[in-house]
């Protein structure tokens, strides 16, 4: 990446002299929400063009990846900064867990995250990249835990079609972490609900169920369960998750669990394919 005080000066400058422009939480393609969340712009730096997008991070809505991968997309540029300013009501991101999402933010999707602290502080810290053999062990045990699902779905095909017509992912949730349980068991794998709830980006995150094991790596996973919930921000608690764990599954049931245009899918694909992440579709 360009030298941070640089990178910020050109989005800084970019934000002064361009149109107001602001932009939604989420992917609009996908999103019913109303109301403009954050500002952007897009600059040049390095002969490359950049997105930039700016503003208080909502805990109730923590979309701002989705929003800044979005903008990203419609504007044709290869990276994004965001610049994430305080709610002055919300702690900042803990140390350990702000550095491993800049990381997954940086490598999976391109997109610079740092915080501004006290109107003039800025954080950063993204570390290495997942090594190529990190990403083939957990792409087996995505493999392994993605092969369970769609068993259970084929044995109990009545149950499944009920849970995603249920529309409530909270009812889904212990049938899917029973499902993965049985295949991370196998992989000596122990779920913990104590670990579940985690500080994140101005917020307190909480994942659907986490997993842990002494070794090999990966030694964390965390799982996600949606059915309407977020379509339109696909991103969002996946990142958290990799700020906080070393896997993520997210898995969503249903229909309407196609992706939408505007370069969501390519996003999702983009991070499967850079961070150990897995996009589980059980229709």
């Amino acid at each position: 990446m360009h030298d941070l005080e640089e990178l910020l000066r050109s989005a800084e400058r970019a934000l002064d002299e361009a149109p107001d422009t602001r932009i939604i939480n989420g992917w609009p393609a996908a999103s019913t929400m109303k109301g403009r969340s954050w500002r952007a712009a897009a600059f040049e730096l390095g002969g490359k063009k950049w997105g930039c997008v700016r503003g208080e991070q909502r805990p109730s809505s923590a979309q701002v990846i989705d929003a800044a991968a979005a903008y990203r997309a419609s504007i044709c540029a290869e990276h994004a900064v965001v610049i994430l300013e305080s709610d002055g009501r919300h702690d900042r991101a803990p140390g350990e867990f702000r550095q491993r999402y800049q990381a997954a933010a940086w490598h999976g999707l391109g997109i610079a995250v740092v915080e501004q602290v006290g109107g003039a502080a800025w954080v950063w810290g993204a570390g290495a990249p997942p090594g190529e053999e990190n990403l083939l062990a957990f792409r087996a045990l995505a493999d392994a835990c993605t092969t369970n699902l769609f068993t259970a779905a084929r044995c109990d095909g009545a149950h499944w079609h009920q849970l995603a017509a249920a529309g409530n992912s909270r009812t889904a949730e212990q049938s899917v972490r029973q499902v993965i349980d049985e295949a991370l068991l196998r992989l000596d794998f122990t779920r913990r609900p104590a670990d579940c709830k985690f500080g994140a980006l101005w917020r307190t995150a909480v994942a659907d169920g986490v997993w842990r094991r002494d070794q090999p790596w990966p030694c964390s996973i965390a799982l996600e369960v949606k059915i309407l919930e977020d379509e339109a921000a696909p991103l969002a608690q996946v990142m958290d998750d990799l700020g906080r764990f070393d896997g993520v599954l997210h898995v969503r049931l249903g229909e309407r669990a196609a992706t939408h245009g505007n370069g969501m899918a390519e996003a999702m694909a983009r991070l499967e394919e850079r961070m150990p992440v897995r996009y589980i579709h059980v229709p």
